[in-house]
Parts: C-alpha cells; structure tokens; sequence
C-alpha cells in the first residue's frame, strides 16, 4: 500500500503535464486545491488498502484450501489429538476443540509409491530425552483410524511407526593429537569421544525419513574440530526389533524415518 505523500506525488506529477492546471501553485498549505488533493489521497490510500487487505484473505483462503497432496496429508498427521473423536464441520474433518496438548505426532513423512498410488506415512512421537519413539499400539490404531476419516475416499494408505533403525560404522578418522588423544578421547573432556559423538548427533540432526549418506556424513565429519579427514569403510543397518545386520554401501533410507548409531568400530590415525 502506498503512502499518501507516495500518490500525492503521482498527483503533482499529473498535475504538470496538464497546463490548464499550472496556475494552481499556492504554496498555502490551507489552498483549497491542496485540502483536495490531500483528501483524494488519503480517500485513494483507503481504497487501495481495502483492496490489499481482500487480496490477503483470498490468499489466506487458497492457502488452507484442501488439495489432498503429500503435504496435506503430513499436515493432517501432525494435527492428530490423541483420545479425541473427529467431527465434520462444513466441509472439513477437524476436532470439536483443537488441543495441541494432545498433537502427539512429533515427526511425520508420507510419500506415495509410484506404481500403485498407495501412500504410505511414518509417524513418530517424542521420548525420553527428546528422542523420537514408536507410539504405543493404542496410539497407532487411534491414528490409523483418524487418517482413514480424514483421508480423500478411494486413496489407499498405510501407516507405521517404528523405533529407530539401527546403524552401525566402521572407519577411519584422522585427528589433530592437539585435541584428541590416539584413541580418540578429548584432551580437554576426558570421558568423551568427540568423533563418535559427533556422528552420533549428526544422525539426530537428519531429517525425518532422509537418506542416511556416507558423502555427507564425511563432509559433516570433516567440518568438526580435531578431525582432519574422515573415510567410512562399512556400514550396516538393522531394524530396531531384529538383530539381523545387513550391510549397505553409500546410502540407505530408512525404514523407520530415523536411525540411532548402534555401534561404531573407529579407527583413528
């Protein structure tokens, strides 16, 4: 929106390209051709702020408009209210009262499979330590149902939520001995393994259901302090409620959404 010495400009402007109107140069603030032009303006200012002001809502209105894709659909995930039943209002599924006390859903992805149109969300709530957590059976089923009711008729889903998956590394890092001791240890913390733990929150800091990457994780590793260069050798991976280990090379997405470093054998040079 435009000030009112912005269009009283455009105003002047248009008044001296018109010479019938050059006369009109009182420098008296009380002239009445200046009282006019200044209530034009504020009376243009009105108007053009009145029209922002409906294009917003219009926007507003297009933005939540319900268009059943991927982000809708997580959208609808993180608004699920444990204990709560959903009811129709208009032409929306919602609750009676919105309660983010009960929004359990802490992490949320829902892709779609490209061949039969299925989608599938992985779903997570938060535990202990701000960790992400499985939900309980009862709080799966509550879930599953809320997604049925809420979900486009005809659009077949599947939901899950899993404790994390489990990876385990081995490697080689090089550290500066100024900071770590040959066995890694810090010099200044001692207890404390900056490499493992550095991987460790690297895995806390992927986003939910990325792909995990040794490219990556190499880059972060390097980037830390006392690390001079970092090489993955092996990796391998496990689902949280088997001890089955399955060897992956360069990357790997998880079947949970997450994954925790279960195991590292680090070598350091």
């Amino acid at each position: 929106m435009r000030t009112t010495e912005e269009i009283m400009a455009e105003i002047d402007a248009t008044q001296a390209s018109i010479p019938e109107l050059a006369t009109l140069d009182s420098s008296s603030q009380v002239a009445f051709y200046r009282l006019l032009k200044r209530m034009w303006a504020l009376l243009v200012q009105l108007v053009e702020k009145t029209v922002d002001d409906y294009k917003a809502k219009v926007e507003a209105l297009l933005a939540e408009k319900t268009i059943g894709d991927l982000t809708w659909y997580q959208r609808q995930v993180f608004a699920f209210q444990f204990g709560d039943a959903v009811i129709v209002r208009g032409a929306q599924v919602t609750y009676a009262t919105i309660d983010p006390a009960k929004q359990i859903i802490k992490q949320a992805a829902v892709t779609e499979d490209p061949v039969s149109g299925r989608l599938a969300v992985k779903a997570v709530k938060q535990g202990p330590g701000n960790t992400l957590t499985a939900l309980y059976p009862a709080e799966l089923a509550a879930l599953k149902q809320y997604m049925r009711e809420v979900k486009f008729a005809g659009v077949a889903l599947d939901v899950v939520s899993l404790d994390a998956d489990e990876l385990k590394l081995v490697c080689v890092a090089k550290v500066d001995p100024q900071v770590m001791k040959p066995n890694g240890e810090s010099l200044t913390a001692p207890g404390t393994y900056p490499v493992a733990d550095a991987i460790a929150a690297y895995l806390r800091a992927l986003p939910f259901d990325a792909v995990f990457s040794w490219t990556a994780l190499t880059d972060y590793m390097q980037a830390q302090k006392g690390v001079k260069d970092f090489v993955v050798k092996q990796s391998f991976q496990r689902p949280s409620e088997t001890g089955s280990w399955t060897a992956f090379e360069r990357q790997f997405l998880t079947r949970a959404g997450h994954m925790v470093l279960k195991d590292s054998t680090i070598t350091y040079a």
